[in-house]
């Protein structure tokens, strides 16, 4: 038998997924890049005005205006001397524009900023030291109009040729505004692993196929994408048959049950009939015999095979510690355990050389084990998270221990 770091090692270094698409940006999230992406444009584009007001190349205190400019404008326009120009917020400024005067300096609200300007011949006057002239004289206004430019500077925000984000990165909700805002509709991701799961075993004839769902479940948890492929009886050349069509039509094979030494137990020799056996039982508890296989398919592509123990609390802890890390590889993500601390209500310790991931719930602040037995989904059902025993750990009660929350 091997531990379960040696198990999870000859997996994730033997298996790996170079497959790549080209997706649309809209459908990115939590896809993980390919490649390098750089900016081929700056951001933003060219000068802009931070404030309503008007643009200025110097510092005077009267101004003939010449032009207005909005939002969307993208005209190239210039002002020189004792020229100014009105600027919305967001507006390209002309070029030689040194500063921005916003609109509060003059005491008018924007939509009377036309019959000003018309009863003042298109002249716009600033006089900072007479009261009575139209300086709007709130306090939170400096005494200086240019004490600010108010400009935002082409490319202050993303430089053209700007590295964005580099390969293996994973598009989130935040990072997705650096692509759109440079105009990035397109990008190579690594393809989501596609994942086949069996089940087997004559009793499921009689009782609820519980397995298949939670294994796809945690394949969805992974991001992935899980297809349930039918339950196979307990037989050679019926297992076979489903095993070797789902090796060439997807990227992971999951089967859960008839991996123990029963007289009806035919996953091992099914997975050495179409490949071979990478290793079979680990140091784990609950599910110890777990099965790791590879195979051919008709492509000449080798594939990975994890074959589950078919006690359903073993099932689910297996898709946590194997599963789903290796899943996580395979799109080249980096597992980030959810690890708190908690009492434990009581004391725990492992045996026979075996790392037990004990499934506990918490209540305020305190881990209980919930663990009744493998083959009861009541054991995991309510748990929160794991607890891990190595062989050579013993913890006691009220001690504090890492729990790896679900």
């Amino acid at each position: 038998m091997i531990s379960i770091t040696e198990l999870n090692k000859i997996l994730q270094s033997k298996f790996q997924n170079n497959k790549t698409e080209k997706i649309n940006l809209n459908d990115a999230f939590s896809r993980v890049i390919a490649e390098d992406l750089y900016s081929n444009i700056a951001v933003p584009p060219y000068n802009k005005s931070n404030m309503d007001g008007f643009a200025v190349s110097e510092k005077l205190d009267k101004y003939v205006l010449i032009d207005e400019v909005h939002a969307g404008d993208n005209r190239d326009l210039s002002i020189r001397n004792n020229e100014c120009t009105w600027v919305a917020t967001g507006a390209k400024l002309p070029e030689g524009t040194n500063y921005i005067i916003p609109i509060e300096y003059l005491g008018i609200e924007t939509e009377e900023m036309v019959n000003y300007i018309k009863n003042n011949g298109n002249t716009i006057i600033l006089n900072l030291n007479e009261e009575e002239n139209h300086i709007l004289r709130n306090s939170y206004l400096p005494n200086n109009p240019f004490e600010e430019n108010h400009i935002v500077k082409k490319g202050i925000d993303i430089e053209e040729g700007q590295l964005l984000l580099k390969k293996g990165t994973k598009i989130n909700e935040r990072n997705v505004g650096l692509l759109a805002s440079s105009g990035v509709n397109e990008l190579n991701v690594y393809s989501l692993p596609k994942v086949g799961i069996i089940s087997t075993g004559d009793e499921l004839k009689l009782i609820n196929d519980v397995n298949s769902k939670t294994i796809g479940n945690m394949v969805k948890k992974a991001g992935c994408e899980p297809k349930f492929l039918g339950v196979s009886k307990d037989d050679f050349a019926e297992l076979r048959n489903i095993v070797k069509t789902a090796l060439n039509e997807y990227d992971v094979v999951i089967t859960s049950g008839g991996v123990s030494r029963g007289k009806k137990d035919f996953t091992k020799r099914v997975i050495e009939d179409l490949g071979s056996v990478l290793m079979h039982r680990a140091k784990i508890k609950p599910g110890m015999p777990i099965l790791l296989g590879e195979a051919i398919d008709e492509n000449n592509i080798c594939k990975p095979l994890i074959c589950m123990p078919g006690n359903v609390t073993s099932c689910v802890i297996i898709a946590q510690v194997v599963v789903y890390p290796f899943l996580k590889s395979l799109m080249h993500e980096n597992l980030n355990k959810n690890i708190r601390q908690f009492k434990i209500s009581e004391e725990l310790y492992s045996q026979f050389d075996r790392t037990i991931y004990m499934p506990v719930k918490i209540e305020n602040g305190v881990a209980y084990p919930t663990f009744e037995g493998s083959n009861m989904i009541k054991s995991v059902a309510y748990a929160e998270g794991l607890v891990e025993i190595t062989d050579d750990k013993k913890y006691d009660k009220d001690e504090l221990v890492d729990v790896w929350m679900f």
